[in-house]
């Protein structure tokens, strides 16, 4: 099937608001190189379905409105366009698309997650109708969708080879930060930390500030994970990346283990404590009440181990402003 591309998929992101109670609006962020001329607008004749589209095959808006309308314009500024409906009546408007467009039977991507949302609120009633509108939305490529069938689908262990590609599709595909993030948990866990690695930096300088503190246990020789390029200063500037924004447990735990040992930063005790009892204070049930003894290593030492990830294999959910990582651990080792 058609899928959304890469290059495209902020117009698929439209927003949908209610200026007054006698219209609607629509606005459709474009990238510089794109031109609004390339789009096309149909309302037909009963003013009911509604199509916007520069690739037939892959609209950015078409189905049933919610209501009819009585008309529309159309309004080009220098990154979005806005289209406004006159409403018929007052009736305040839940969605902008309700249903399928009844002559090609499709409706966009963006609408069909609309659509499952609405649905997912009777989900004994509608779970059937839901699950297609949600797959299809989710197969097109739109990746608010993506990200929440990963969520919703990850504990299912039947689903786990399509969350992979889900993931995979997401992060690889579409750059969408949540997903990079996930999907280089998972090269790692499977041993691939250089890739990985890559994957964290991406979504860390893209607004995923938690990769940060797992770009540091990857790099810090503290750490249990596996990995040929261990660089102590490098990682306590990832953990201090991450505490100059918030208490991050991880980080100021793993941070408190280098300041201890001295590694990568001199060595201060005494700040060492302190984080670590600010850490111990957010996660007090899953972290020891004192930082290990540092010994150095042998000549032979080699760490190894499955890395201990906060936030591995986390919930992603998504909300309106972006995303939210819910944090936990697994298998602690140091």
């Amino acid at each position: 099937m058609a899928r959304i591309d890469r290059h495209f998929q902020q117009l698929y992101r439209w927003n949908f608001e209610q200026p007054d109670p006698h219209s609607v609006q629509v606005t459709i962020e474009f990238p510089s190189d794109f031109s609004p001329n390339s789009m096309t607008y149909e309302l037909n004749d009963e003013k009911t379905v509604f199509q916007a589209y520069f690739d037939k095959l892959m609209p950015v808006i078409n189905g049933t409105l919610f209501e009819q309308v009585q008309s529309y314009t159309t309004q080009v500024e220098k990154d979005h366009i806005l289209i406004t409906f006159q409403k018929e009546s007052e009736t305040k408007w839940d969605c902008l698309i309700k249903a399928r467009n009844p002559t090609t039977d499709s409706v966009d991507p963006h609408s069909a997650f609309d659509i499952f949302l609405h649905l997912a609120t009777h989900l004994d009633e509608n779970s059937e109708e839901a699950e297609r509108y949600l797959q299809f939305s989710m197969l097109s490529g739109y990746t608010p969708a993506m990200l929440y069938g990963i969520e919703i689908l990850e504990d299912d262990p039947s689903k786990q080879g399509f969350v992979r590609d889900l993931i995979s599709v997401a992060a690889i595909e579409y750059g969408e930060p949540a997903a990079v993030f996930r999907f280089a948990l998972i090269l790692i866990q499977e041993g691939k930390t250089q890739n990985g690695v890559q994957l964290l930096s991406y979504a860390a300088r893209a607004g995923i500030g938690i990769a940060y503190s797992l770009m540091g246990q990857v790099l810090s020789p503290l750490s249990s994970i596996e990995y040929s390029e261990k660089n102590a200063a490098e990682a306590m500037k990832c953990f201090e990346l991450v505490l100059a924004q918030k208490d991050e447990p991880i980080a100021l735990f793993e941070a408190a283990k280098l300041l201890n040992a001295g590694l990568g930063c001199q060595k201060d005790t005494e700040k060492a404590n302190d984080y670590s009892r600010r850490a111990k204070a957010i996660e007090p049930e899953k972290l020891p009440d004192k930082l290990p003894e540092y010994k150095p290593p042998s000549k032979d030492f080699k760490i190894f181990g499955i890395p201990v990830f906060a936030a591995a294999g986390a919930a992603t959910a998504l909300i309106a402003a972006g995303s939210l990582l819910s944090l936990y651990f697994r298998n602690r080792k140091n």
